[in-house]
């Protein structure tokens, strides 16, 4: 699962392999029910399928995006989870 800001979640899915299958994204809603909606835009969560086989690859691959925005000192923060125990 890939959470954060629209903006900082479409570039981390754009810079995705063709070969992984992506959910979403979708806009997720805060506790009270009202999506959120600061500075960087509502906050959206993309689910990101590939077989078990490929799952280390995949783990590489958001590590190095998540690194890439590191170095460059990108503002909005995005967290991803594997194997998320909750996907809604």
């Amino acid at each position: 699962a890939v959470d954060g800001a629209a903006p900082a979640v479409a570039e981390v899915l754009a810079g995705l392999p063709p070969d992984i299958e992506v959910l979403g994204p979708v806009e997720l809603d805060d506790p009270e029910g009202e999506a959120t909606d600061d500075e960087a835009g509502p906050r959206e969560r993309a689910l990101l399928r590939v077989p078990r086989s490929r799952g280390k690859a995949l783990a590489a691959v958001l590590h190095a995006a998540q690194a890439a925005r590191t170095l460059r000192k990108v503002g909005e923060p995005v967290r991803v989870r594997l194997d998320p125990v909750e996907i809604g």
